[in-house]
């Protein structure tokens, strides 16, 4: 009833891929080379990505901390100010009006 062939001819063609594989993995350096080759590429793909989820889970990090909540403060603080001073340099009424507005805010 099952045709010997069939099976026969199924567990060569098996055979000669894994050989395939295996010659190939023995070529990279076996499993490192392997690895190296695989992270090459996912960094090659993903690379920003990984680089902004890195920058967010370090400003996560820091705003959970006291010293990272006053930083930023003082970072908004800074830019509140430096804003001020660049809409006070432009001159118009409309503008200081504006600078007043963030320098309320700050």
């Amino acid at each position: 009833m099952l045709k010997d062939d069939f099976f026969i001819g199924l567990n060569n063609t098996i055979s000669k891929i894994l050989d395939s594989l295996s010659n190939i993995l023995e070529a990279l350096g076996g499993a490192p080379g392997l690895l190296a080759l695989i992270s090459s590429f996912m960094f090659k793909a993903f690379g920003p990505e990984i680089a902004t989820s890195i920058e967010r889970a370090f400003y996560n990090m820091r705003i959970g901390s006291e010293w990272g909540r006053n930083a930023i403060i003082q970072l908004k603080k800074e830019t509140n100010q430096a804003t001020v001073e660049m809409l006070r340099f432009a001159g118009s009424a409309e503008n200081a009006l504006s600078a007043s507005m963030v320098q309320s805010k700050g």
